[in-house]
């Protein structure tokens, strides 16, 4: 389960920080579209807390940084948008795709829901609303790894013969192994300091696998995850790398 090791990575390198974990898996382990609508109320709850940390304890949200993975984005997304002053970042981790992709600002993650938006997309294949993360960008950053399709290690050739020996049963590890990997790539920028991932601002995927984008000037290359430079430009910022299956 990637919660502990997500914060122990957290504690590892912000030792006096804070760190409170949103406990919403009954609802977030429904049927999708009752777990999607459910973002609202675990949003705004989120963003009541918020708020009473902030009156109670004269807390600065300028030290308020939420993570959210999947639905947890926009739960993370919904809360931003709904505090009285505005956090001072949310990492989304691959956000959920469907019903997510073609909705409005208000009920999903966008730019506008803390001072800076940073988001991680792992698995985006598929026509949009069908794919597991969703396709378009939604932050100020959106870095997609390997394209934000397949990650590597997570082969379909692996999959395909664990059906065939297994049945449908391992099919949902398959997703999970991509869904998952955006988590485990912010847990490794936390705990390898020294070695950062770096992303290129690229048009298409396709530019990017052939080299066409491998440049740092106008601030066309960023760090993947924790140590993310602040860059915010007029439009959504799309940035790419290639990771390797570990």
């Amino acid at each position: 389960f990637w919660v502990p090791k997500l914060v122990g990575a957290l504690y590892k390198r912000e030792p006096d920080s804070n760190v409170i974990v949103v406990d919403w898996l009954v609802r977030a382990q429904q049927h999708y579209p009752v777990s999607a609508a459910y973002t609202k109320l675990v949003g705004k709850d989120v963003a009541m807390f918020i708020d009473w940390v902030e009156e109670k304890f004269n807390y600065p949200l300028n030290n308020v940084h939420l993570l959210g993975y999947s639905l947890g984005a926009h739960a993370a997304g919904i809360a931003g948008s709904l505090t009285k002053k505005k956090v001072n970042r949310i990492t989304g981790l691959d956000p959920a795709g469907p019903t997510f992709e073609y909705a409005d600002t208000p009920i999903r993650l966008s730019p506008d829901d803390a001072d800076f938006v940073d988001v991680l997309h792992t698995y985006t294949r598929g026509s949009p609303d069908r794919s597991i993360g969703i396709q378009k960008p939604v932050g100020h950053i959106d870095i997609y790894p390997n394209g934000g399709g397949f990650q590597p290690g997570c082969n379909l050739g692996e999959a395909l013969r664990l059906i065939a020996g297994k049945g449908l049963s391992d099919v949902d590890q398959l997703v999970k192994c991509s869904h998952e990997r955006s988590i485990h790539l912010f847990i490794d920028s936390l705990l390898y300091e020294e070695k950062p991932s770096m992303a290129y601002r690229c048009n298409t995927k396709e530019a990017f696998e052939k080299g066409l984008c491998l440049s740092c000037r106008k601030s066309r290359c960023n760090n993947l995850g924790y140590k993310v430079n602040r860059v915010r430009t007029k439009r959504n910022s799309k940035m790419y790398l290639k990771t390797r299956a570990q």
